[in-house]
């Protein structure tokens, strides 16, 4: 029940029905704590009436209050003979429910924490037996576990896509790879980058978005950064899509434990940039070497010298 992977409504009604036919009840709760009130949020065999006379129960009020008030599990043998109905309007409300028994048990988390409640209820008067309640509370434990995990992957999914906004909204090109060189994420603006839609992506090896010659550029970085490397580089890739642009990369390993399982990835585009400098490389030697043959050309030659000796006379034979 802990590890399954389904909606936590039906693994608390799966609960609810261990219990229920665990302790041989006729009818069963599952309230969850919101706010310092219990609510039901799964139930068996109960009409509109009970339900909703008992949609919120604070401390104190009834079983189930009582075992939240004291932290511990709560059996009634008979409501009608036990103080916490005495004199209350829950008492009418549970004899007209046919409720004569009900035993109510706290469900908590690992740190102990009150999550809610696991209640059966009988229509005789009734105490379930030592055993019937270890069990019952194994389960209030399981279900505890349950709803935990649920919340944890909530907040997880939540906090996923609040940074999924986050990186969507960004103008940089952003992306997360795994250690077997798969995508596990990139945001629109690098999906932009690369010429493919996100979902086309995602999921997918790199050398299949990239192509091979555009993989085998970023290769030796990628090794760099699955050694546990953080690099920054500049390189020029040839994109199947997008074309060749020269790119400014950032690599940052990604530990688990000592473990690299992959990288985060950010990338510039200064493609223009790039060009622009080569192009101003290319103008200072074209200006360089037009300079050294102007200067060239008006130096002359050595043997250009003038001799301002006269000429000797031819000698006599």
């Amino acid at each position: 029940m802990v590890q399954a992977v389904e909606p936590i409504e039906s693994l608390l009604y799966q609960v609810l029905d261990a219990a229920i036919a665990l302790t041989g009840a006729q009818m069963g709760n599952v309230q969850l704590l919101h706010r310092g009130r219990l609510k039901i949020v799964a139930h068996r065999g109960f009409r509109a009436r009970f339900l909703m006379f008992f949609a919120e129960i604070e401390h104190g009020h009834a079983a189930c209050g009582e075992a939240m008030r004291r932290r511990a599990q709560i059996v009634v043998e008979d409501v009608t003979a036990h103080p916490i109905f005495m004199g209350s309007r829950a008492l009418e409300e549970v004899l007209a429910a046919d409720v004569r028994a009900v035993q109510s048990t706290p469900i908590v988390d690992s740190n102990g924490a009150l999550l809610g409640m696991l209640s059966t209820h009988f229509r005789e008067p009734h105490r379930p037996d030592s055993r019937q309640l270890r069990i019952l509370d194994v389960l209030a434990r399981g279900a505890g576990a349950s709803i935990e995990r649920d919340a944890t992957s909530k907040k997880l999914a939540l906090g996923m896509r609040q940074l999924e906004m986050i990186a969507n909204s960004l103008a940089s090109p952003l992306a997360q790879c795994s250690r077997d060189l798969r995508y596990i994420f990139v945001n629109k603006a690098y999906a932009n980058s690369i010429g493919r839609p996100v979902e086309e992506i995602v999921g997918r090896p790199m050398v299949k978005i990239l192509g091979q010659k555009a993989f085998d550029a970023i290769r030796p970085h990628v090794d760099r950064v699955l050694a546990g490397e953080c690099v920054e580089c500049e390189a020029n890739i040839d994109f199947p899509v997008a074309g060749v642009r020269y790119m400014q990369l950032k690599y940052v390993p990604d530990f688990e434990a000592d473990e690299v399982r992959g990288w985060f990835v950010s990338m510039t585009d200064i493609t223009e940039c790039w060009r622009r400098e080569q192009f101003g490389n290319l103008a200072r030697e074209l200006r360089e070497k037009e300079s050294q043959q102007d200067e060239l050309v008006a130096t002359p030659p050595a043997n250009w010298a003038s001799d301002d000796r006269s000429e000797e006379p031819l000698q006599r034979e």
